[in-house]
């Protein structure tokens, strides 16, 4: 989520947005009353950066990080998919960063269990090979990844899913197929781990707000990243 504040004379606002909606204070005259003002400022100032809004799963990649990242092209023919893919990735100009995802993993090539081990895998990404440009909604994006541990490309798709009860997720119906006949495995992508995204140290998903505060009924959304083996 986001803080905005809007200006307008001598009125303003608050304003937190999430994938899911904007929740906008009422307006108040910040020259009658600047201690409001003053105190929201001073408070954003003090607040750590998840307090803000940032992702402490998602964060930029130290220089030997960014060069090993761009090193990984070289081991692929520029007729490769996923040179090209890669080649995308680590353009001039976009930022590295360091994705942790903790969750189930699989132990081997082959698709995760519902027993599957937890643990906290790193994974570097680039510019992302599809992004939404939408504020809200899922806000999908895909991204050819680095796993560092494994010293291989798979693709981590990041987007934030409906919190609906009773609702079966992508990460639920990939563990179904998976635990069905294999000879049907050919047809799906082989999801290696992943699932809801967790905040560092905490069992708390990452998920909207607005909606449990929204005076008209909103879907809620909770962030997910998937891990799939095969790079498309």
């Amino acid at each position: 989520y986001v803080y905005l504040i809007s200006v307008y004379r001598n009125c303003a606002r608050f304003i937190r947005v999430d994938r899911t909606a904007a929740l906008l204070s009422a307006p108040f005259d910040y020259v009658q009353d600047p201690m409001l003002f003053a105190t929201f400022i001073y408070r954003y100032i003090n607040a750590t950066p998840e307090e803000r809004g940032y992702d402490p799963t998602a964060t930029r990649a130290t220089k030997e990080e960014c060069q090993l990242f761009s090193d990984v092209i070289a081991n692929y023919t520029k007729d490769s998919h996923l040179y090209a893919g890669l080649q995308n990735a680590v353009k001039e100009g976009w930022p590295i960063f360091k994705l942790s995802i903790r969750g189930p993993w699989s132990s081997n090539d082959g698709p995760v269990r519902i027993d599957s081990p937890e643990e906290t895998r790193v994974f570097l990404v680039g510019r992302p090979a599809f992004r939404s440009h939408s504020m809200t909604g899922r806000g999908t994006r895909g991204f050819f990844a680095y796993d560092v541990a494994r010293k291989r490309i798979v693709f981590v798709k990041d987007y934030w899913r409906a919190d609906l009860p009773g609702h079966l997720t992508e990460y639920d119906v990939y563990i179904k197929l998976s635990g069905g006949d294999s000879d049907t495995h050919n047809f799906f992508p082989t999801l290696l781990g992943g699932g809801d995204v967790l905040s560092n140290d905490s069992e708390e998903v990452q998920q909207t707000l607005s909606d449990k505060c929204a005076k008209l009924p909103v879907t809620g959304r909770v962030h997910v990243r998937l891990v799939m083996k095969e790079v498309c």
